[in-house]
């Protein structure tokens, strides 16, 4: 029993764009005998791209053209012999319906081949004749008429092919690339406080609010308490009774030795209760002002490492690394323990006293102490100055401890395959700044890298207020306790 044959009207994307029709999957016509058609649409098509240039349709295109001189004396070639029984066919005798000009643009390749298709179909009624394309709008042409078409599949079609310009783009970044080999290479690493790699940074903070100038008013109202101006000058005199005994018998000897009490001078009391005196409480005052910031300091920092190393084949040459801060924060160089002192009060000026005196003793005066001259620091200048290590980095400034918006580090030669260097530094959250958004970023460069490398963190903090008061009050208390000169 003979199979019944379909015939296919093939597109050019079936001669240009699919693999050799000796190669194609037919399995999915088994049953059927198939008779590819190529017709006139075709034929022309196929004459006008084999004259352009050395493009794949333009090659596909000649090589098709030679395939169908060979078939001049037969008009058809066998494609496949069984399972199924495939063949080529060319008709170029076939025409276009003339009844369709109303409905089709024959003007165009694509509606001539349905046309054709269409006049085939309606001479021969019994036939099954399909269009054979990948492209879609003959597809939608075809059913719209009434006809059938048959999609080429996807593992019929060649890859991509890049033309001219492609190559062209493909070989310069090949070079560059070969370039960027030849340069150094970073591979940036962001580390939470156990020393994994992480994706974001995410903390809660404690923040200090400033102390009110009501509060600051009190504060510095009990520090006068406390510690007040003094008034009397004369001999010392304590409350306690025996060293109140001791006081008048030491006072009753230096009597007795005929010494006398001599009080402070008027210059010195003037000094103490014109100058120390307020300038402490003016010192005080300034800190308390500020103290929210120094206490912001004493707490459990947010810090943060970014961890990099230079995996390339080149060192780095004068490199550059930048740590910036976007968002509702800042950034600065991580504290050691020494970078954070206990926090202090002033200590109150010592009032002036006097000084008990025999009366035949001599003003001899102070005898000064004998110290090498050293005429406009001569011994310092001839210190030769410390050098730095060029495979290390150091800070563009002097260490940044204050909060900012970047902090920068640079190296004169980053060492490739010398082990990762860690960049450590803090997070600094103004108050009232709430729940706070952001990113870090760790910016590389170098004299010979063509681009930056770069690592971009999300950071996410929450924050709570506190008030700033109890700590001023027991920093006030503390005073009292503080030994004076």
């Amino acid at each position: 029993m003979n199979n019944p044959v379909v015939y296919l009207f093939c597109d050019t994307n079936l001669l240009f764009q699919c693999k050799p029709l000796e190669e194609l999957d037919w399995s999915d016509w088994v049953s059927h005998d198939v008779r590819i058609v190529v017709t006139k649409p075709i034929l022309r098509e196929v004459d006008y791209r084999k004259y352009q240039g050395n493009s794949r349709v333009a090659r596909r295109a000649r090589r098709a053209n030679t395939m169908f001189r060979e078939m001049l004396t037969t008009g058809k070639k066998v494609v496949r012999e069984a399972n199924p029984r495939v063949t080529l066919h060319i008709e170029p005798q076939y025409q276009y319906s003339l009844d369709l000009n109303d409905t089709l643009n024959y003007q165009e390749r694509d509606d001539q081949l349905v046309g054709t298709l269409h006049r085939f179909a309606t001479e021969n009624v019994d036939v099954d004749a399909r269009l054979l394309t990948h492209d879609t709008t003959p597809i939608y042409t075809a059913e719209s008429i009434g006809l059938k078409a048959q999609v080429i599949p996807e593992d019929w079609l060649l890859p991509p092919e890049s033309d001219e310009q492609q190559k062209k783009i493909s070989t310069l970044q090949w070079e560059v690339g070969r370039l960027r080999r030849a340069e150094p290479h970073f591979d940036i690493r962001f580390l939470d406080t156990t020393g994994d790699e992480a994706k974001h940074l995410e903390a809660r903070l404690d923040i200090y609010e400033p102390l009110t100038s009501e509060e600051v008013n009190d504060l510095v109202d009990e520090l006068r308490r406390l510690h007040p101006l003094a008034t009397d000058f004369g001999p010392p005199k304590t409350k306690h009774p025996l060293a109140a005994q001791m006081s008048q018998f030491s006072m009753l000897t230096r009597q007795v030795r005929g010494e006398v009490y001599r009080p402070p001078s008027d210059e010195r009391v003037a000094k103490y209760r014109d100058e120390a005196y307020p300038d402490w409480v003016r010192r005080c005052e300034q800190m308390l002002l500020v103290l929210h910031h120094q206490l912001q300091r004493q707490q459990p920092i947010i810090g943060f490492c970014f961890s990099a190393e230079n995996c390339g084949t080149r060192p780095a040459a004068s490199a550059l690394v930048t740590i910036e801060a976007h968002g509702g924060f800042k950034t600065m160089a991580a504290r050691k323990s020494k970078d954070s002192q206990p926090i202090r009060l002033p200590s109150p000026p010592k009032p002036p006293r006097g000084i008990w005196r025999n009366p035949l003793d001599l003003d001899l005066g102070t005898v000064a102490t004998p110290s090498i001259y050293d005429p406009g620091g001569l011994v310092d200048s001839l210190r030769p100055a410390p050098s730095r290590d060029p495979n290390e980095f150091y800070y563009k400034s002097d260490k940044p401890l204050s909060p900012a918006a970047s902090i920068s580090l640079s190296c004169e030669q980053w060492r490739h395959a010398d082990g990762r260097k860690d960049f450590l530094g803090e997070i600094w959250v103004s108050p009232g700044s709430g729940a706070v958004k952001g990113a870090l970023k760790l910016r590389i460069q170098a004299e010979n890298l063509s681009e930056p490398a770069e690592k971009t963190i999300p950071v996410r903090i929450q924050s709570k207020n506190i008030s700033s008061y109890p700590e001023a009050l027991r920093l006030v208390n503390l005073v009292r306790y503080t030994k004076t000169d």
